[in-house]
């Protein structure tokens, strides 16, 4: 029985056994040990309590055990119940130089551990709360009729256009063509919503960014939906209650790790706060025009932004996106960008912008990011000889638009930042159960 379920049914007295991982132990006396036990079901650990029969020599932080007896009340106020064993078992031995040991451990020593981060407190929270967000994202798409699919990871395509691609070779040249690690299923998506209407993707996408921030991966996870027969307002609609949807999930069933969470990190205490704050009113939606008069007034009372150029046509900076959002303390759509700036693919206005959006949210930055699709063959191919971008391996792509392709709209939602918002956490490689960024591949 796993201890979350044990201490759910609270069965006082009833004989079973459990087994988990020894956090830390106590030595009282000649024959009483406590021991902290935990099997990663749990923020919280068991308390053992052993009278008998054990060899202290052999029992080390890191071992594996197994404990036979039962729950009781216990009788002082650290906890609720304790677990009276009247026989433990140990199963296998940790090395004394087990790294993960009783005391607090940095972050940038448990990144260089991160084969062991999973024996954390800190990191069976955070994958706790992944684990509900993977179940919600499934049961809210599965909720409205959307299919999931599978994108491929090899293609011999970037759909976004950029040179930050990952080129797969071996000595045979399998495919005999040019072959990437994908950058988004977007494309895949796009051919699969006009026969389903409305897909998603969830899985893995590669970006080769010369870039160790905290912000940054070259892998990561994205969700992608795709819904045929959809435009941009349809679009951010779906963006908000994807995210409310999530948001709430999270509110209802991880109580207990939001609130490890808001105690544990640094000037996290009003995470619960921000998160049931964000379900309470519609997001802000401004367009980028708007949002660069924001700034231009902000630098006229003086305000001094490192990328100081600010003027149509720019892409907006980080500082100038935590500006916006902390100007509205809530998540802020900003719609219609530039279209020199945005991916050739985008529906292009006649004010030289495009039906583009992204979702910011304070602290994280750019969260989402979406448009409605260019539907017109030739505009597109236009577009995309303009961009120089090479059409040799994405004729599949534009041809879509011969074949009964009215119109589509769709979003990437990055995992990992939707973590991070969820969480409070600073560093996006703390998200990520192994981290591979710009000259790290340790695992």
């Amino acid at each position: 029985m796993r201890i979350n379920h044990f201490l759910k049914i609270s069965e006082l007295n009833k004989k079973t056994q459990i087994k988990g991982w020894v956090k830390s132990f106590q030595v009282h006396g000649k024959d009483l040990i406590f021991i902290s036990l935990n099997d990663g079901s749990t923020c919280k650990d068991l308390q053992i309590v052993c009278k008998k029969g054990l060899d202290i020599s052999l029992l080390t932080v890191g071992s594996a055990i197994a404990a036979s007896g039962f729950l009781q009340k216990s009788p002082k106020g650290g906890q609720d119940v304790e677990f009276v064993a009247d026989e433990v078992v140990i199963l296998a031995s940790a090395d004394q130089k087990f790294p993960i040991q009783k005391k607090e451990h940095g972050f940038e020593f448990l990144r260089e551990v991160s084969h062991q981060r999973a024996r954390t407190r800190l990191f069976r929270v955070i994958n706790a709360v992944k684990n509900e967000v993977n179940y919600s994202i499934h049961e809210f798409f599965y909720s409205r009729g959307f299919i999931w699919i599978q994108a491929p990871i090899l293609t011999s395509n970037n759909c976004e256009g950029g040179s930050d691609v990952f080129e797969i070779k071996n000595s045979e040249n399998s495919f005999k063509k040019t072959t990437l690690l994908s950058v988004s299923g977007q494309f895949h998506a796009e051919a699969m919503a006009l026969g389903l209407k409305d897909v998603y993707t969830f899985g893995p996408t590669f970006r080769a960014e010369k870039s160790n921030t905290s912000q940054h991966l070259s892998e990561f996870w994205m969700i992608e939906p795709e819904c045929s027969f959809s435009n941009l307002d349809e679009n951010i609609n779906l963006m908000e209650d994807f995210l409310k949807f999530t948001v709430n999930r999270v509110l209802r069933n991880c109580h207990k790790e939001l609130k490890f969470l808001s105690d544990k990190l640094p000037n996290n205490e009003d995470l619960i706060s921000k998160l049931e704050n964000l379900l309470s009113e519609p997001f802000i939606r401004i367009s980028y025009r708007e949002a660069i008069d924001m700034l231009l007034k902000e630098q006229a009372r003086g305000t001094k932004f490192e990328n100081n150029d600010i003027k149509f046509g720019i892409d907006l900076a980080s500082e100038h996106e935590k500006y916006i959002t902390s100007k509205f303390k809530k998540a802020v759509f900003i719609t219609h960008y530039p279209r020199a700036i945005k991916a050739f693919y985008m529906k292009d206005c006649e004010d030289e912008t495009v039906l583009a959006v992204d979702l910011l949210m304070p602290d994280v930055g750019e969260l989402m990011g979406g448009s409605e699709r260019e539907s017109d063959f030739e505009k597109l191919k236009a577009k995309a000889e303009e961009f120089g971008i090479p059409l040799d391996h994405l004729n599949w792509y534009l041809e879509l638009r011969k074949y009964g392709y009215y119109s589509s709209a769709g979003f990437g939602c990055g995992y990992e930042r939707l973590i991070m918002y969820l969480t409070g956490m600073k560093n996006i490689k703390d998200i990520i159960n192994y981290p591979r960024s710009y000259g790290q591949l340790n695992f």
